[in-house]
């Protein structure tokens, strides 16, 4: 049976001169012992939040998110997923 272990991060901003709030919730989890051999793994990070009283409804935001399968023929681990890069603009100075 597939173990999971979620970990719950969450903030709260008030604006008052602006009249709004940010309700905001990051989930860390990690989800093995999916196979026999417990060589398959899925672990990722992300965000959602909720403004009250602005414009912007539910927003959620993955920043990465794996599936890890290790001991390929006894010799290769393999990684596949996606990753948030954040790039800078302009050449560095």
């Amino acid at each position: 049976m597939a173990e999971v272990r979620p970990s719950f991060c969450g903030s709260t901003i008030f604006l008052p001169m602006k009249n709004q709030a940010e309700f905001t919730q990051y989930l860390n989890f990690s989800i093995t012992q999916i196979d026999r051999d417990n060589k398959l793994s899925i672990t990722g990070y992300g965000r959602v939040s909720q403004a009250i009283h602005g414009s912007d409804g539910l927003n959620g935001r993955l920043y990465f998110l794996y599936l890890n399968y290790r001991d390929l023929y006894d010799k290769i681990d393999l990684r596949l997923g996606r990753q948030f890069v954040n790039y800078a603009a302009g050449p560095p100075s």
